[in-house]
C-alpha cells in the first residue's frame, strides 16, 4: 500500500495555453476551503472518470485521492510571485507504478469556480497526464460549463469490522488533538490532559466489556465441568453395578450331586 506523498505543484496562476486564466484567488479559495469530508477529489487518469473498478481492462478508475491541499507564492525562478497549488495526494499503488515507468508524470486539476453553496472555487478532481497545458485547459473549460450544476457532498463508504470503529475514531481523534497549533504550554498541556481522560474513559469501559465476557466464559466453562463431573459420576455408578450384577447368585434351586447309582430299583427276596 502506498503512502501519502509530499505537498507538490499541481497549478499556478495565469494565462493558460489557449489565452483564458487561472485566477490567484482560485487557488487561495481551493486551498481554504477543500476538505475530504465535504467533496474528496479523486486522482484518475487524463481526467476520464470510469464508471468500472480499476482492472486490467479498464484502466480509467481511480489512482488515489487528494488529501489535502495549499497554496503559496512561488519564491524563486521564472515564475516568483505566482500564486501556486499544492496538492498531497494518497496514491495507489498503480499510480505508482506508473510513475516508475515514467508514465503520467504531471497533473491538471479540474476546477469548480462556483462549488455548492460555497460560492468560491473548489477542486473536484486531478488528472495524472502527459500534456498538461491542454489537459488542465480542457477541464477548465468543462468545470466552467457545469458551474450552475447541483452538487452535493460526497459520502464515503467505509468497511469496518464490528469492534474497529471506536477504536479507530478514538485514535483520530488523539491524532488531530495533537496536530493542532497552540500558543503556548498550557495550551498543549490542556491537551495532553484531555487526551488522556478520553484514552482512559475508553480503557475503562474496554476493561468492563473484557471483564464481563470474563465472567460469562468463566460461568460457562465451571458449568462445563459440573456436567462432565457428573456424567463421570454416572459412567462409575454403572460400570460398579455391572460388577455387581455379574458375581451375585440370581437364587435358583441347584441339582443334587450324583451318587454314581444306575438308577434301577433292587428287591430282596
Amino acid at each position: 500500500m502506498a503512502s501519502k506523498t509530499k505537498f507538490f505543484r499541481v497549478a499556478v496562476e495565469g494565462a493558460t495555453v489557449d489565452g483564458r486564466e487561472i485566477k490567484r484567488e482560485w487557488l487561495t479559495q481551493m486551498a481554504k476551503h477543500y476538505d475530504p469530508k465535504l467533496y474528496g477529489a479523486r486522482v484518475n487518469v487524463e481526467h476520464i472518470k470510469g464508471w468500472a473498478p480499476l482492472s486490467a481492462n479498464n484502466p480509467f478508475g481511480a489512482y488515489g485521492d487528494v488529501i489535502a491541499l495549499k497554496a503559496a507564492e512561488i519564491e524563486d525562478g521564472p515564475l516568483k510571485g505566482k500564486m501556486a497549488l499544492y496538492a498531497q495526494i494518497d496514491p495507489t499503488d498503480e499510480l505508482v507504478a506508473l510513475s516508475k515507468k515514467r508514465q503520467k508524470l504531471f497533473t491538471s486539476i479540474e476546477i469548480n469556480p462556483d462549488f455548492a453553496d460555497i460560492g468560491e472555487a473548489y477542486l473536484v478532481g486531478l488528472a495524472a497526464t502527459d500534456d498538461p497545458a491542454s489537459l488542465g485547459t480542457e477541464a477548465l473549460q468543462f468545470a466552467a460549463k457545469r458551474s450552475n450544476n447541483l452538487y452535493t457532498p460526497a459520502c464515503e463508504t467505509a468497511i469496518e469490522f464490528e469492534g474497529a470503529a471506536e477504536t479507530a475514531g478514538l485514535k483520530e481523534w488523539v491524532k488531530g488533538l495533537f496536530a493542532r497549533n497552540r500558543e503556548n504550554d498550557d495550551e498543549r498541556f490542556a491537551d495532553v490532559r484531555e487526551a488522556l481522560e478520553r484514552v482512559a474513559t475508553h480503557a475503562h469501559h474496554t476493561g468492563r466489556e473484557v471483564a464481563t465476557l470474563s465472567t460469562a466464559v468463566t460461568s460457562v466453562t465451571g458449568a462445563a465441568a459440573d456436567a462432565k463431573k457428573r456424567a463421570d459420576e454416572a459412567f462409575a455408578a454403572v460400570e460398579a453395578l455391572t460388577e455387581k450384577l455379574s458375581n451375585t447368585d440370581n437364587g435358583a434351586p441347584q441339582r443334587p450331586p450324583s451318587t454314581g447309582s444306575t438308577g434301577e430299583l433292587v428287591t430282596d427276596c
